[in-house]
């Protein structure tokens, strides 16, 4: 009851040792929380969208202390008890991790900021899931040469095996820039990807996310956006992955053909054109420099051929003209 129970605290405890000890806590004004119009606008949309309320992160700090002890990770539900009567209980899922796959697709990219000086890029889209604190997968598509106007396109699918739920529920994506003696990151973000981990698990069903476009910044010009990359993944149940399996980036065989979605290898469509822009020598300073060098030194293997063999028929010549003048 308002005024008189208003702050709700939450403590965690180790039950490690011979008596308890507390690591942290964090407090919330329920009262305040209540009152706010915001509050009560995400009330209404959650009750006729039957959405949960946003997960929140809260730092944990003891009495008296301003460092933070850790993370807790928490959604508040706060309603009246008429709104209480209508609402039924979220159920919680098991806490013992299962078995999932994360399947993400990156289609294209624009908007990747050129380097300093540089009239091109060469794109790379880098995606990272973090098993455990000292395992993190880290995949990436194949390069984008040469991309003038901030495009690209990939048509790359990533997948990795996850166990769910997962104490890191989030993947990370980074813009890449490559160069010959080094891999730049240009942009990153990170996708929060708890709730729908969450309702995989508790619906034993696929949850899929339609293609979107996400913007990526970085953490030296926070807000700023640095490019951009469209994508779309899925969270499916081991059973359901094992039954429909499918092939890593643009390739596929009979065990794990290129489906769901189809990822076009030979996709060399405007403005992006991607076929054409995985020739390193088509699409690079270097690259171009490298290749009229072999054209000319070609064309100079050629031209001695020619001259040697002019040479040999001017000394059969003069054989023949020295033996007659002899004669």
């Amino acid at each position: 009851q308002f005024p008189v129970n208003s702050v709700l605290t939450v403590a965690i405890m180790d039950k490690s040792g011979a008596s308890e000890q507390m690591i942290g806590e964090t407090s919330i004004d329920v009262e305040d929380r209540w009152f706010h119009p915001l509050f009560q606008k995400m009330l209404a949309e959650s009750a006729s969208n039957h959405k949960l309320f946003p997960i929140e992160t809260r730092p944990l700090r003891q009495d008296g202390s301003f460092l933070t002890q850790g993370l807790l990770r928490v959604w508040f539900e706060i309603m009246n008890m008429k709104t209480h009567q209508q609402w039924p209980i979220e159920q919680l899922v098991s806490a013992d991790p299962e078995p999932f796959q994360l399947r993400l697709v990156i289609w294209q990219v624009k908007e990747v900021m050129k380097q300093e000086g540089e009239d091109t890029i060469h794109i790379q889209v880098k995606c990272c899931w973090q098993y455990s604190a000292e395992h993190i997968e880290a995949k990436e598509t194949d390069t984008h040469y040469g991309s003038a106007d901030g495009l690209g396109r990939f048509n790359w699918r990533m997948i990795f095996d996850i166990q769910n739920p997962h104490p890191f529920p989030s993947i990370k994506v980074q813009l890449l820039s490559v160069n010959t003696l080094s891999v730049d990151t240009v942009a990153e973000c990170t996708i929060d990807l708890q709730h729908d981990m969450a309702k995989a698990k508790r619906t034993k069903n696929t949850m899929a996310n339609e293609k979107c476009w996400v913007k990526l910044t970085h953490p030296s010009a926070p807000g700023k956006v640095r490019g951009m990359v469209e994508l779309e993944l899925k969270i499916l149940p081991d059973d359901d992955a094992r039954a429909n399996p499918v092939g890593q980036g643009r390739e596929y065989d009979r065990d794990h053909p290129n489906t769901d979605p189809f990822c076009d290898p030979d996709d060399n469509s405007a403005p992006c054109y991607m076929v054409k822009h995985r020739n390193y020598l088509a699409n690079t300073a270097a690259g171009q420099m490298a290749k009229d060098v072999a054209e000319g030194a070609q064309k100079f293997a050629m031209l001695s051929m020619i001259l040697t063999t002019l040479g040999s028929a001017a000394s059969f010549l003069v054989v023949v003209f020295m033996y007659f003048a002899t004669r």
